[in-house]
């Protein structure tokens, strides 16, 4: 309702001259209220609407809206009541916003006689320091009270009015003056054997004046460009449009590190200049602001030009705008280390790639279809080469696994893109890690599990050729192990836990990045790979025990001499020997033990397949059992577990118990019931 009467009564700002008219109708309204009276009723209703009457009177005079709701609290809501709240609120709210548009008119006045009339006569000081004042009027006003969210409103609208005019004024004349003195005196401020030190005083103290007076301009504390810092970098800009721009030698599309280098060589003679001729003034007047960075920001400012001018002819060349790029981060990599830039906002969006390249969006499309192209173009070279799943040896140290060269140049290839983007925002960075990082990391997955996919094939001898099934079996092993290695580490480094902290927060910190990647590489590859090991070491011994498997067919009439281990294993074991012997090169110790077991597996299968559960067995045959299974372990340096030595030995124990009472008396720990029966059923008594 409120609302709805300003908008009828007041339209604009001028209207607000006539609120003392509205005012004087809104009493008019109170008094025919009183007249309005209903005489009828009895005594004593007119007595205590005569009573009210008076109440609201003195009420109405005071502005006392608190009072009124007193009264209704007492007499409940009766319409003389509500109806003098009502018009007391419209009248407070009116008063408030006139006397907040009289302020504001007040304000504005002694703006323009400043601007107009006292400027012009005060010395620069004096002008400063009149502004200061002014300021704290304008601050003060700010501050000011309101009476509802009608005056919030109105006092919003002249508090940005002021803002703009006093900027306005402050960023007028006299800043043109201030920096056209500055100007002046700062001509050879750059080259120290021309810089007069007489000057020096007299560059101190307008660089001083014109900080100052921006310091005063800067209401809200947002200043992008520092007045007094441009004209420092006037200096600059002259000397690089000469040199970079129009028909100058120096001007080259595909030679952008000639501007940069430039920029960077003035950088590092001037930097230090500024910091000691105007460092603690500056600081004075902008204690949390860092005079060398907005130093650089503004001599950047010619450099962004030249460039931004340059765009739509460099964009059209794929190798052009990446050659640009790679210049730019390293430009902006230098100032990261050299003058403490952050990789974060509101910083980094100052730097040149970020102002030249991610805040266009079609540069930054075309940048990133073109990084794409060079990686799959540069992987597709790594894949294709005719080692590309050699295994290197000599690469890392013994006990850890030795990589192919296909996952060197891949981890190389991927640590360079993270090198390239690391100064990339999140968002970005984000975009090259899932467009273009782990899409190389499936692909590579992909190609294993292609290799993988073709093992049975290949363990069985169906295809020949000169890379063994065990190498070619160690070749996915280690190419998938080498890089899920290098995936952990990646996941652990600073970059990629920042960068997996800003997008989940603090919610999932007990993952990485690469962990639903890792995850891939594990599940389909690493955990599935031992079975094909096993399948391998049962083709080796199917193959290599023929003789020994045709040789002993009479294990129930051998007699109980001291055995010695059967000749025929000498061939089994030779080529056990040998893959050991490889695998002990090419995997990490902790592999290496884990492949001991699938093998000591291998064993107890071929042996219980072929060998127990298929013949009876003398005593004597026990024992030349229990000579040969051991020599597998003695010869072969196995690992005597449990679940397989172990199991055995109490099978052979079984077998060598001359009596039934004895087998089963025999203390057991890995058969069960059933296989005790089976063994003492193949016993020759």
């Amino acid at each position: 309702m409120l609302k709805s009467f300003l908008n009828q009564n007041f339209t604009t700002i001028d209207d607000l001259a006539s609120v003392d008219q509205v005012i004087k109708r809104i009493e008019g309204d109170r008094l025919r209220l009183k007249e309005q009276a209903n005489p009828g009723g009895g005594q004593n209703r007119w007595a205590l609407a005569g009573s009210l009457i008076q109440q609201l009177e003195t009420i109405v005079d005071q502005d006392d809206v608190a009072a009124i709701d007193d009264l209704i609290h007492k007499y409940g809501k009766i319409e003389l009541l509500t109806s003098a709240k009502q018009e007391l609120s419209k009248k407070l709210v009116l008063k408030n916003i006139k006397t907040l548009y009289d302020q504001y008119l007040d304000l504005t006045d002694k703006l323009n006689d400043f601007e107009l009339l006292e400027l012009p006569k005060l010395k620069t000081d004096d002008a400063i320091s009149h502004l200061e004042k002014l300021r704290t009027d304008v601050e003060a006003y700010e501050k000011s009270e309101t009476d509802g969210p009608s005056a919030a409103a109105s006092h919003s609208e002249y508090i940005d009015l002021l803002r703009s005019k006093f900027q306005s004024v402050a960023g007028g004349e006299l800043k043109e003056r201030l920096a056209s003195e500055f100007e002046s005196l700062i001509r050879d401020w750059d080259d120290e054997q021309k810089r007069k030190t007489s000057d020096i005083a007299s560059m101190r103290k307008t660089f001083g004046q014109l900080v100052r007076l921006q310091s005063i301009c800067n209401l809200r504390d947002q200043t992008d460009a520092f007045w007094a810092l441009d004209c420092l970098a006037s200096n600059f800009k002259v000397k690089f449009v000469y040199h970079f721009e129009g028909s100058s030698e120096t001007n080259k599309l595909n030679k952008p590190e000639y501007a940069l280098n430039y920029l960077e060589a003035y950088m590092k003679k001037t930097v230090p200049a500024v910091e000691k001729l105007f460092g603690s003034t500056f600081k004075q007047y902008f204690p949390n602001r860092s005079l060398k960075k907005n130093f650089i920001i503004s001599l950047l400012t010619p450099v962004k030009q030249k460039f931004d001018r340059e765009m739509g002819s460099v964009s059209k060349h794929e190798g052009l705008l990446s050659h640009l790029i790679l210049e730019l981060q390293k430009f902006d990599q230098n100032l990261s280390k050299t003058y403490n830039f952050t990789p974060a906002e509101p910083e980094y969006t100052r730097l040149l790639t970020s102002s030249l390249i991610l805040s266009n969006e079609d540069v930054f499309s075309l940048w990133l279809s073109n990084e794409k192209n060079f990686v799959n173009h540069r992987y597709e070279e790594i894949i294709n080469k005719k080692d590309a799943f050699s295994i290197d040896k000599d690469f890392v140290e013994n006990g850890k696994t030795k990589p192919t060269r296909s996952a060197i140049n891949l981890k190389s290839l991927l640590e360079g893109i993270s090198n390239n983007y690391a100064m990339l925002p999140t968002k970005f960075q984000v975009k090259f890690l899932s467009e273009v990082q782990l899409r190389l990391l499936n692909l590579y997955f992909a190609n294993l599990k292609q290799g993988f996919n073709a093992l049975d094939t290949i363990i069985h001898g169906k295809i020949n050729d000169e890379v063994s099934a065990l190498e070619r079996i160690c070749r996915i092993w280690c190419s998938s192990k080498y890089i899920i290695e290098a995936m952990a580490t990646w996941g652990e480094s600073i970059v990629f836990l920042e960068l997996w902290s800003s997008i989940n927060g603090n919610s999932r910190l007990e993952t990485t990045f690469f962990d639903s990647v890792i995850k891939g590489y594990n599940k389909e590859l690493m955990l599935q790979l031992p079975r094909k090991v096993h399948a391998y070491f049962e083709r080796q011994l199917n193959k290599t025990m023929k003789t020994y498997f045709i040789s002993h067919s009479s294990w129930a009439t051998q007699s109980e001499d001291e055995p010695v281990p059967s000749r025929e294993l000498d061939v089994p074991l030779a080529a056990l020997k040998k893959d050991l012997t490889y695998l002990r090169t090419v995997v990490s110790y902790s592999d290496f033990l884990k492949i001991q077991l699938v093998l000591s597996d291998a064993i107890t299968s071929y042996f219980e397949k072929n060998v127990i559960y298929c013949n009876k067995f003398s005593v004597g045959g026990a024992l030349q059992l229990e000579a040969d299974y051991n020599e597998f372990y003695q010869s072969l340096g196995l690992l005597r577990d449990n679940a397989h030595f172990g199991k055995t030995q109490e099978i052979i124990s079984v077998l060598k118990c001359s009596s039934i009472t004895d087998a089963y008396s025999l203390p057991l720990n890995w058969l069960k019931q059933y296989q005790v029966n089976e063994l003492v059923s193949r016993k020759n008594l």
